[in-house]
């Protein structure tokens, strides 16, 4: 991993998260093609998996056109609730869905990509922003005003990977190591540069237990000190419950609050999925290579998808009850990511075809005829899966932004600190270009699939915030 950030902000980050391939035998699994399969998206990634994964046999839609929105109006914050919060460039605006009352937050510098999170109440904003050889977590209002340097170091430890408490009183994030690689590390939001460093290693995920006052770590993927851990606020050090992890990424605390943890374990020449309380697992699944898995916010079903060769990323689909009952598969096929609505009753899924280029493409956003023929673009598209209705509609088709590759690449862990779902269980945001449009910030009505996606600007990260 490079610990020194290189001049260009989304190849630094997402070198920053690049994971290394394991030595254990497993090594096929998710932390492989994530790390190598999705790092090269931005640059090389369609030319390495031709010969891997053959012809997309996924057919192409016709391009739906897109909602403009109305003017851009006021600049004054008002107290509505589901805003959506955006980096575009090296600036970062909070605006209404139908793009209505955007309000621009100055950043003196860059922001990393994906570096953007709400508060748990939605009154502030945490980011990142890097000026010169500096770099800060930065703590403000919507609205830009009264910010707050949580912490700051140099530009080679930039924060990434930001995720806050349930309880919004620390900010867990990610930063360069030069011995272990990454270090995970926890800023009091109540105290300026009240931080602490809490473990070193890599790869480094964790998952917030609701009270905030504990964390679920998984350290190491599959190496020999690998572990699954738990670390109260307050301990010296993490303590491990797991020293065998399977591959996979992120471990989830219940979203119940009781001392319940999922994640995926090596038992005798065997992986398993698993809900364990610390002195009884409850086993979900079995796989060959690697896993991710996502528990719903309701905390009655774990989706999960097992990595195959065959490919982009993930195949089979599967949700099945907390108790490891009734597993059902409700998609095979080019798998990238998944997400759980927050009312848990709705499963928002991506598939990802790689699209062989046509006579007439773009050079410098002109359009020509002298395109690289061998090089074939990733689109992904959006469906939901109704789990109460049983109810499975496709929806619209995008050529990705680079930050939502990102966002995909880690999907099981941003999917515990930012929304892409908006607080009512109804629409998705989600950032790039369809088929017939404009790049930016899209929204997806999920209850109308003819609906097109409503254009609210540009922008190549977008959350929802939390109300």
């Amino acid at each position: 991993m490079q610990t020194s950030p290189p001049e260009d902000r989304q190849n630094w980050y997402n070198l920053c998260m690049q994971i290394s391939p394991p030595s254990h035998p497993s090594s096929r699994g998710p932390l492989v093609v994530l790390g190598l399969g999705l790092l090269l998206l931005v640059g090389g990634f369609v030319v390495l998996l031709i010969g891997t994964i053959g012809q997309a046999n996924t057919p192409r839609p016709t391009p739906v056109p897109t909602v403009e929105p109305a003017t851009l109006a006021s600049t004054e914050v008002r107290s509505t609730t589901q805003r959506l919060a955006v980096i575009d460039s090296d600036r970062i605006y909070t605006v209404d869905p139908d793009g209505r009352n955007l309000v621009s937050i100055e950043t003196p510098g860059t922001v990393p990509s994906a570096a953007l999170i709400w508060s748990r109440d939605d009154s502030r904003l945490i980011y990142t922003h890097i000026v010169g050889a500096d770099s800060q977590l930065m703590s403000a209002k919507p609205d830009g005003s009264d910010q707050i340097v949580l912490f700051a170091t140099d530009r080679t430890g930039a924060p990434f990977y930001l995720y806050g408490s349930p309880d919004d009183a620390y900010v867990a994030f990610l930063m360069a190591d030069k011995t272990n690689g990454i270090d995970l590390r926890l800023a009091d939001r109540r105290q300026a540069n009240a931080v602490r460093s809490i473990a070193q290693g890599q790869p480094n995920y964790y998952s917030w237990s609701p009270d905030g006052k504990a964390l679920l770590l998984h350290i190491g993927g599959t190496s020999s000190t690998a572990f699954v851990g738990t670390y109260n606020i307050g301990d010296e050090s993490p303590t491990p419950i797991e020293s065998a992890p399977a591959a996979f990424q992120t471990p989830i605390w219940s979203p119940g609050g009781q001392a319940r943890w999922l994640y995926a374990r090596q038992r005798d020449n065997n992986n398993d999925l698993i809900i364990s309380d610390g002195k009884t697992d409850t086993k979900l699944a079995s796989f060959d290579d690697g896993i991710t898995f996502s528990w719903s916010p309701d905390g009655q079903h774990v989706a999960y998808a097992i990595n195959s060769t065959t490919s982009l990323l993930y195949d089979v689909l599967t949700v099945v009850d907390a108790e490891g009952n009734s597993p059902q598969v409700y998609f095979r096929g080019n798998l990238l990511a998944f997400f759980w609505s927050p009312d848990g009753h709705k499963l928002a899924y991506l598939s990802g075809a790689l699209i062989e280029p046509g006579p007439v493409g773009r050079v410098n956003g002109v359009a020509s005829t002298r395109i690289d023929q061998t090089q074939r673009t990733l689109e992904m598209t959006w469906h939901v899966l109704d789990l109460k209705s049983q109810q499975k509609i496709d929806l619209a088709t995008f050529k990705p932004a680079d930050s939502f590759l990102y966002l995909v690449q880690y999907f099981d862990q941003y999917a515990q600190s930012i929304a892409v779902w908006s607080p009512d269980s109804r629409s998705l945001v989600y950032t790039g270009t369809p088929l017939a449009g404009k790049s930016g910030v899209y929204v997806l009505d999920t209850t109308n699939p003819s609906a097109a996606p409503l254009y609210v600007g540009p922008g190549e990260f977008a959350i929802w915030s939390w109300r």
